[in-house]
């Protein structure tokens, strides 16, 4: 009785193994990846609606760029899809809901029908950023992170929290409607401008000693 137990529970459990394999096999394959190498001082431009944008800064002039879609095993395609638009002055990346959504060099376009698609799903975009190329990370739900930037940076979500560090660039600005903005700016290295808001949250910085008032 007691082996008859044991093999029951040996199967019940690579059944349960199995399972776990399958469904990350489904998740990977559905997640976006996309590379490509860019000439310094270019954009790289990150749209999000539903989930984070985690951004951090290597060498080189190689972007690398993950979506990892998260949700409910029924969505499809036509619910949540990644989009890339290559222009003149760099790419911009953007995660879509339904089909008439769309991506261009001034961010992403939804067309809104009845209860929106963007609840089936989310995307969490993890970025590797050469530190010679300038970025725009947005995301409208979902929290937004860039970690040691070298050239110009835009960050901003509406309903996230934006954090900043170690960053060295010659302009910056980081913005929430209702999230926290915390920034920590190693070195100004530009004439740019640096702005900070958050309409109901609280904004933490920590600006270089140099830097004037």
């Amino acid at each position: 009785m007691m082996m008859r137990t044991a093999t029951a529970a040996v199967v019940l459990l690579a059944l349960a193994a199995l399972t776990d394999a399958d469904a990350q096999l489904r998740s990977s394959a559905r997640d976006f990846r996309w590379a490509k190498s860019l000439p310094a001082g270019q954009w790289v431009r990150v749209h999000n609606v539903s989930g984070d944008v985690t951004v951090t800064a290597v060498d080189g002039d190689r972007v690398e760029v993950v979506g990892i879609h998260r949700g409910s095993g029924d969505f499809d395609d036509d619910d949540v899809r990644v989009d890339v638009h290559e222009g003149r002055d760099g790419v911009t990346i953007c995660a879509l809901w339904g089909p008439d959504s769309r991506c261009d060099d001034r961010g992403l376009h939804i067309e809104s029908h009845g209860e929106g698609r963007r609840r089936r799903g989310s995307v969490d975009f993890q970025v590797r950023l050469p530190r010679r190329l300038k970025l725009s990370a947005n995301s409208v739900s979902g929290n937004v992170e860039v970690n040691g930037a070298g050239d110009e940076v835009r960050a901003r979500s509406v309903s996230g929290n934006v954090r900043l560090e170690r960053v060295r660039a010659p302009a910056v600005s980081a913005s929430s409607v209702s999230g926290d903005v915390e920034a920590q700016i190693d070195a100004l290295t530009g004439a740019g401008d640096l702005r900070f808001t958050s309409v109901s949250g609280n904004v933490s910085l920590q600006l270089p000693r140099s830097l004037d008032a």
